[in-house]
């Protein structure tokens, strides 16, 4: 696992990603950074976004509709509770340029959804969540040693410099001052506070 402590080095291994320098990379980080943010600025449009709320057949499907195109999967915890899955998504997460994608059923999908049963994908894979803690099952410790893994760390002065940099129409130094003496606080915090203020609650 590599550490990394910037906005600037954070923005510029998503860069890299999106040239398509890694195959399967994974940005851990508390809640309220702004890895979601970044990572949608970074990576724009063209890119199939999934959610921890993908069942496994939409997941399956969602990917065949977007052949090639990057899968961001944000928020990944909940697609790691169940087996198949994970044996789904290692399938995508293979470092080969082509992956070969199954979905083994008896199920008629071809006629009832218009999906084939096996196809190929160039897709490369991202994965920002909060924390990997959770994940313990061998089949998840399989599927991690496939990827390049970041850990975000920003300490409290690069949140502070990013607050003043990046969030200038809300920018409030009296709310940054009084976060400041807090052992921790995040982007997120400081947008509530902002907000809070504006409505006259503190």
């Amino acid at each position: 696992m590599l550490q990394i402590n910037t906005y600037s080095r954070l923005r510029k291994v998503l860069r890299e990603f999106k040239k398509g320098t890694f195959d399967f990379l994974i940005i851990i980080g508390s809640a309220g950074l702004g890895k979601t943010y970044n990572t949608r600025q970074i990576l724009g449009k063209k890119v199939c976004y999934i959610n921890s709320h993908s069942t496994l057949l939409g997941l399956y499907q969602q990917a065949y509709e977007n052949k090639d195109l990057p899968l961001w999967f944000d928020d990944v915890e909940g697609l790691f509770e169940k087996n198949k899955m994970i044996g789904l998504l290692k399938q995508f997460c293979e470092t080969t340029e082509t992956k070969i994608i199954q979905y083994n059923t008896s199920w008629a999908m071809e006629e009832s959804r218009d999906v084939p049963k096996v196809f190929e994908t160039k897709s490369k894979v991202i994965m920002t969540s909060n924390s990997l803690t959770r994940l313990q099952n061998k089949g998840v410790q399989s599927l991690l040693d496939r990827a390049i893994i970041i850990n975000f760390v920003p300490s409290k002065e690069e949140i502070t410099t990013y607050i003043r940099t990046n969030l200038k129409s809300i920018y409030d130094k009296s709310i940054l001052e009084n976060l400041q003496i807090k052992e921790n606080f995040s982007l997120r915090d400081y947008i509530k506070s902002v907000q809070l203020k504006k409505a006259g609650l503190i």
